[in-house]
């Protein structure tokens, strides 16, 4: 997307550095709310455990990651073969679509740009399933099932969605998923935010029993532990294919430092759980302080990050460029597939720093 002077405006949220040279505020001025981070940031065992662990950035990495594996097998109850450590969740999903070269595939949208992207460059033809505004964003599971009678191949979920924040209850989900399987579909559930609802992990489908040789469960540590610019995520799935993926990623993908994360795994029951209770205070919190903006329209969240709708005659563009002149970063959603320009993805952080955000917003859409 581009401005109406030519230049380009960042496609994902994150991009702190590249916001701030596009709309001519400093860095150090903005709050991010473009990115969808856990406010409580990284957890003090896992910095300490980082910091001992500089020294090791000195010597390669263990390319098998076992350590990590191990922490991952005793965080999740899978058995190592079936768990893959990736370099972010994304390095997995290409890595899943270079292989699987999937003849068509079903996505519902909006949702997360990438499964499109890793898709088409390994050769897969997207076709996309509406979830529509007029629902509330939910997904038509019937209509969705109608659909994928069609002859695909494969099935991508995000859930919790991005950017729709909506969340399939792991009822439904199962049904999704033993219903594609008898159709004979690949399914791959992206579960990057499901410690950041508030049942947490209680809410997946990433079960043994509930897996067949053609689901894979792709996560990420990258939102939870506020650890972005680690790169870490890992995939679920039969150890058939993990080995086939494993034989294909490329060697050292996963740092020293991403690594140390298997050691911090089990001390993170708690850090968890105050992020489920953070999310069940902060999510109605922040979606009842912005209701009640005249003009804005909001869909209530279910994990850290909540989808707005502005006011007519008022651009995502200019909106974000308000905002940023207040000292807030957020991001313009009107590049997901079936949103329109107006629509805005917000993070919803700490209290007070939520009150300072809806206070500026009610600044920026004042007179719309």
């Amino acid at each position: 997307m581009t401005d109406r002077m030519g230049e380009s405006v960042p496609s994902h949220g994150g991009n702190l550095r590249e916001a701030a040279r596009f709309f001519g505020v400093a860095p150090e001025s903005l709050q991010d709310f473009s990115a969808n981070i856990n406010p409580l940031g990284i957890p003090a065992e896992l910095m300490a455990l980082l910091g001992k662990e500089l020294d090791g950035i000195t010597h390669y990495p263990d390319p098998e990651c076992r350590e990590l594996v191990r922490g991952i097998s005793s965080y999740t109850g899978f058995p190592d073969d079936w768990i893959l450590p990736g370099n972010g969740a994304s390095e997995i999903l290409y890595l899943l679509m270079d292989v699987m070269k999937f003849k068509r595939v079903a996505i519902p949208a909006p949702t997360f740009s990438e499964y499109a992207q890793a898709a088409a460059r390994a050769g897969s033809r997207v076709e996309w399933f509406p979830a529509a505004q007029a629902q509330d964003f939910k997904l038509d599971i019937p209509g969705l099932l109608d659909f994928l009678a069609g002859g695909f191949d494969a099935l991508v979920l995000c859930n919790p969605n991005n950017p729709t924040s909506r969340l399939l209850s792991r009822q439904d989900l199962l049904f999704i998923m033993q219903e594609a399987e008898k159709r004979g579909l690949f399914v791959v559930v992206d579960e990057a935010f499901i410690e950041l609802t508030h049942k947490g992990t209680a809410g997946s489908v990433a079960k043994m029993g509930w897996m067949g040789k053609n689901t894979v469960i792709i996560r990420a540590f990258t939102k939870v532990f506020a650890i972005p610019g680690l790169r870490l995520g890992y995939g679920l799935g039969h150890p058939d294919l993990m080995g086939r993926l494993r034989e294909r990623r490329l060697p050292w993908s996963v740092n020293t430092l991403a690594q140390c994360v298997g050691e911090y795994l089990p001390m993170s029951r708690d850090f968890l759980a105050r992020t489920c209770a953070w999310i069940g205070e902060e999510g109605p919190a922040c979606f009842e302080a912005v209701s009640r903006i005249p003009g804005l329209l909001a869909w209530r969240p279910e994990t850290n990050f909540m989808l707005l709708k502005l006011p007519a005659g008022l651009s995502g563009l200019e909106f974000c460029r308000r905002m940023a002149g207040k000292g807030f970063l957020v991001r313009n959603a009107s590049n997901f597939r079936f949103l329109a320009d107006g629509f805005i993805r917000i993070a919803i952080r700490g209290r007070e720093a939520n009150r300072q955000m809806v206070k500026a917003m009610e600044e920026a859409v004042a007179g719309c």
